[in-house]
C-alpha cells in the first residue's frame, strides 16, 4: 500500500500540470469567445433592430458544416442553414446568405435534417425582407436582432466568462499544486540520499 501511494505522490506533479495545461485550453476557449460574442455578434444584433430593409430573392440553399468548439452540450459538428438571397440597395446588387446573426436561429448545434427543415421555409424564388446595414449595405441578414436575441446572447457571454473564472481558480490551484507537490519530492528524495550515503 506504501509503495502504491508513493509512485501516485511520485507522479502527481505530472497528473497535476497536464490537467493544469488542459483546464487553462478551457479557459482562453472560454475568453476568446466571450470577447468574440461581446465585441462583434452582439453589436451587430443591437444594431440591425434599426436597419432598413429591402425586398429581396431567395437564389439558393446551402448548410454550412463547422467544428464546434463551443464548452456545451453542442453536437461535434454544428450546422449553419444559410439561405442564399440577393437585394439591390440604391441601384446596386448585393448577395447575402446570413439568416440570423444568433446562432440557434441559424442551425448551430442541430442535426443536419432540422438546418435542411429551416432552408425549406425560404424556397428558391421566394420574395422575403432583406434587412442591411445603412453603413455597408453589403452585411445583411434575413432575421434582423431583438431584444429576445441581445438578451439570449449576453447570457451566452455571461457563461462563458464564468467559465473562463472557474477554469483559470482550477488551472491555478493546479499549478500551485504542481509546484508543492514536486518541491516536496524533491525535498524528501534528497533526505533519503543522504540517509543512504550516511548507511
Amino acid at each position: 500500500m506504501t509503495g502504491i501511494l508513493g509512485v501516485i505522490k511520485k507522479n502527481f506533479p505530472y497528473t497535476a500540470g497536464a490537467l493544469a495545461l488542459v483546464t487553462g485550453l478551457f479557459a482562453h476557449s472560454s475568453w476568446s469567445l466571450a470577447v468574440k460574442y461581446e465585441q462583434k455578434e452582439l453589436p451587430m444584433i443591437i444594431d440591425s433592430m434599426k436597419w432598413p430593409s429591402v425586398s429581396g430573392r431567395i437564389t439558393g440553399h446551402d448548410i454550412a458544416e463547422v467544428e464546434s468548439g463551443r464548452l456545451s452540450h453542442s453536437p461535434k459538428t454544428a450546422y449553419y442553414a444559410e439561405p442564399a438571397y440577393s437585394y439591390i440597395v440604391n441601384g446596386k446588387n448585393y448577395s447575402g446568405k446570413k439568416l440570423s446573426f444568433l446562432h440557434a436561429n441559424n442551425g448551430t448545434g442541430i442535426k443536419r435534417e432540422d438546418a435542411e427543415k429551416i432552408l425549406k421555409k425560404y424556397p428558391v424564388g421566394t420574395i422575403v425582407r432583406v434587412y442591411y446595414s445603412p453603413a455597408k449595405p453589403s452585411v445583411s441578414t434575413l432575421i434582423p436582432g431583438n431584444r429576445e436575441m441581445e438578451k439570449g446572447l449576453a447570457g451566452e457571454i455571461s457563461s462563458f466568462y464564468s467559465f473562463f473564472m472557474l477554469f483559470t481558480g482550477i488551472s491555478v490551484v493546479l499549478i500551485i499544486a504542481t509546484v508543492l507537490t514536486a518541491e516536496e519530492f524533491r525535498s524528501s528524495e534528497k533526505k533519503n540520499n543522504n540517509i543512504q550515503r550516511r548507511q
